[in-house]
């Protein structure tokens, strides 16, 4: 599945923006020691967005906001891979809008 994924995004690597769902960010999360050992195929990137605004359409009660807190924690990591060659980035993380009733 890791290596499915890093070919997925190899397969982009003039892009010049970037935005990942929080599916794909905790998708390559699973993986830290393997992500730490990888190339980030982008030389190029201008923006990078990580978009958890779908994360949870319904009220985050504990189970799914201890979900997105866990994910959230997860971006760094992969940041930090994703953004290995582009160092001027602008990295947009979008958060859910949290519904409290």
């Amino acid at each position: 599945m890791f290596d499915d994924l890093l070919m997925l995004l190899n397969s982009f690597y003039n892009a010049k923006s970037l935005t990942l769902s929080s599916s794909i960010v905790h998708l390559l999360s699973l993986f830290p020691d393997e992500l730490v050992n990888q190339c980030s195929p982008f030389r190029d990137l201008k923006c990078l967005k990580l978009d958890f605004s779908l994360f949870c359409n319904q009220n985050l009660f504990e189970g799914p906001r201890r979900l997105l807190i866990e994910s959230l924690e997860l971006v760094p990591g992969v940041k930090a891979y994703l953004l290995q060659k582009s160092h001027n980035a602008k990295c947009t993380v979008i958060y859910p809008k949290l519904e409290i009733f």
